[in-house]
């Protein structure tokens, strides 16, 4: 055996067996690892579409109905406090706070961004509190800049939806900024 690998009839050397046999081990060890993880990869692959089988069972009509209630609930006492005639003057700009509210809690807010979520679950509220205010602050400006391009274009109608959602992005950062954190005299 001129090199120690071989004997000289070509035969594997003691080493080089056991060599082969480590690299086979740690082969099949490698294989025994990808199956396990393509099975629990599998299985959590299948509680997610057994969790969203049985979301798909919820009666979202039941839901959306609660969601309403809840709406109503909070739009009622909102009308409470501006009270049935407010005061002279005023009742546009009342008005105007109503339709803000219903665009965030049953229009366009929620179609988007959070059916049936709490507001401080959903994604501006969630954003804002890792950012701070800026980030709902820059979202009124960014409103206001595009009603004024909307309103210079004659498009009257959708310049009034951006100004509704500067409003209600006016009031998420006083949410964000703490200015109304006692709410004990709200009935829900």
């Amino acid at each position: 055996m001129s090199d120690g690998s071989t004997d000289k009839r070509g035969q594997t050397t003691p080493e080089e067996a056991l060599e082969w046999c480590v690299g086979e081990a740690k082969r099949a060890e490698r294989e025994r690892e990808a199956r396990a993880a393509d099975r629990a990869i599998k299985n959590k692959i299948g509680a997610i579409q057994r969790l969203l089988d049985e979301m798909s069972q919820i009666d979202q009509a039941a839901l959306r109905k609660i969601w309403e209630e809840q709406c109503d609930k909070h739009r009622d006492w909102l009308i409470s406090v501006i009270g049935p005639q407010p005061l002279p003057g005023f009742k546009s700009l009342a008005h105007t706070y109503l339709t803000a509210f219903d665009d965030v809690a049953r229009g366009k807010g929620q179609a988007r961004h959070g059916i049936a979520l709490d507001l401080m679950q959903q994604p501006v509220m969630q954003i804002g509190a890792m950012v701070g205010p800026g980030h709902c602050l820059g979202q009124v400006v960014k409103k206001v800049q595009e009603a004024a391009l909307l309103h210079g274009q004659g498009e009257n109608a959708v310049a009034r939806v951006e100004l509704l959602g500067a409003i209600n992005y006016a009031a998420f950062a006083i949410l964000l900024l703490g200015g109304m954190d006692d709410t004990s005299d709200i009935p829900f």
